[in-house]
């Protein structure tokens, strides 16, 4: 995930999909449909330095590694089983989580 700029600085986060790194840097496509004009579209080759990641995921072995925005947005809600068992994630491996509090 990275961070788009659009009107007076403000941030809009997109996902880049299908990453590959090359030359050090991280270049894959616009990963969902932009909600301002940030001056990419979706589908389109965007390159990333490693500096500019906010968030990543890939997943090993069936279980999601990274995704800490997808995390923390779904966690407590009534999505949480479906995105458990979509995604393979272990609740107890995001320390940020206030598990059973």
């Amino acid at each position: 995930m990275k961070a788009f700029f659009h009107g007076d600085g403000q941030k809009e986060f997109i996902w880049i999909s299908d990453v590959k790194l090359a030359d050090g840097l991280f270049v894959g496509k616009i990963g969902n449909e932009p909600l301002n004009e940030i001056g990419v579209a979706l589908g389109e080759t965007v390159r990333v330095i490693p500096e500019e990641v906010e968030d990543w995921m890939f997943f090993s072995e069936g279980r999601l590694k990274g995704g800490y925005t997808v995390v923390a947005l779904v966690y407590g809600t009534e999505e949480q089983a479906a995105y458990e068992q979509e995604m393979g994630i272990d609740w107890t491996s995001y320390k940020f989580l206030k598990l059973g509090e």
